[in-house]
């Protein structure tokens, strides 16, 4: 599975992640997302090719630049996240953003044809 943001920003903005999680929903649960506090830096996160990504903080920073036209010129990742069939998850994360931007989180199979960006 892949966990993607995608940031739609018609005008330049910084995008502040502090953190992100997913979860089984039950008591005692395992972390399922890889560094989702960004402490071990930003691997295995990933993003688009038009945007730029940096720690500040313990926090993933993506500057995303103006004037994008669809919701794949930004985005952030993060790949293979063990799910099993059945069971239900919690995905919860943190963000800020330094003008007004719509962000829209899907988590979907990965296709193996796709490169990762």
């Amino acid at each position: 599975m892949r966990l993607l943001t995608r940031l739609m920003a018609v005008t330049a903005s910084t995008v502040t992640v502090l953190s992100v999680t997913a979860a089984v929903s039950a008591a005692a649960v395992p972390e399922l997302v890889v560094n989702g506090t960004f402490g071990s830096g930003t691997a295995p996160w990933w993003k688009s090719a038009n945007t730029t990504m940096a720690l500040d903080a313990e926090r993933l920073r993506v500057n995303v630049p103006g004037g994008t036209a669809n919701p794949w010129d930004a985005m952030i990742g993060h790949n293979d996240i063990k799910l099993t069939s059945g069971k239900a998850y919690k995905l919860s994360f943190d963000a800020s953003a330094s003008a007004p931007v719509t962000a829209v989180t899907t988590v979907q199979l990965a296709n193996p044809r796709t490169p990762t960006l």
